[in-house]
């Protein structure tokens, strides 16, 4: 369907997604994403404390 200009379209792929309907709505959370964010607050942690406590 073509954009008629009426709404802004506002629409991201999912990353290492092959499918383009696979879409990701702003304000929705990838799993994939996800997944590393909370490994990264995790090693975060992990690193703050070995330091503060080491």
């Amino acid at each position: 369907m073509p954009d008629t200009g009426d709404e802004p379209v506002t629409v991201r792929r999912v990353a290492g997604g092959n499918d383009p309907d696979e879409t990701i709505e702003p304000g929705d959370v990838d799993p994939e994403h996800a997944v590393f964010f909370a490994l990264g607050v995790l090693l975060g942690v992990a690193v703050i404390a070995t330091l503060l406590l080491g």
